[in-house]
């Protein structure tokens, strides 16, 4: 019994380590992918075409560089950019968010989208949530790791 616990535990150690690297390497890919992208072009990325694909469950977003990201919903969603879905940062401390509670039908349904300024996107839900404003930038940034976690299978498919 000893012995199967032993390989568990250095299983369940190698299978951490293997995720804490794949983290790190998922956010050097997005770190240096972010940086050339501010190299290559000064200019403000902003939307040309924002559409909802139903079929797909993804808001896809061509930019004015021609780049089409597919942002999935519940992606989108779950990484709502307010206090009440990810806390907040007061004078260095972090404060958590409320608990969630059940989930409502239309949770995960785009009611209506409006802009915000030149720069952001606010989304309502069919649930009524209607917190958080979606940057630009941010989106961007989410789309570099979408990207990323898709692709990043392709980095291991191969024998070194």
């Amino acid at each position: 019994m000893s012995n199967n616990f032993n390989q568990l535990s250095i299983s369940a150690n190698f299978d951490f380590k293997l995720r804490t690297t794949l983290n790190k390497i998922i956010y050097l890919k997005i770190s240096l992918s972010l940086y050339s992208k501010k190299i290559e072009s000064n200019e403000m990325q902003a939307p040309k075409k924002i559409k909802l694909n139903k079929e797909k469950q993804t808001l896809d977003i061509t930019w004015n560089n021609d780049r089409i990201i597919s942002y999935p919903l519940t992606f989108l969603r779950d990484e709502s950019p307010d206090a009440g879905n990810k806390g907040e940062t007061i004078l260095w401390k972090h404060i958590p968010p409320p608990p969630k509670g059940a989930d409502k039908p239309g949770k995960y349904e785009i009611e209506k989208i409006e802009m915000v300024g030149n720069y952001a996107m606010q989304i309502t839900w069919k649930d009524g949530y209607d917190y958080g404003i979606y940057s630009w930038d941010l989106l961007i940034r989410l789309g570099e790791y979408i990207e990323v976690k898709n692709n990043l299978h392709s980095d291991f498919d191969h024998d070194h």
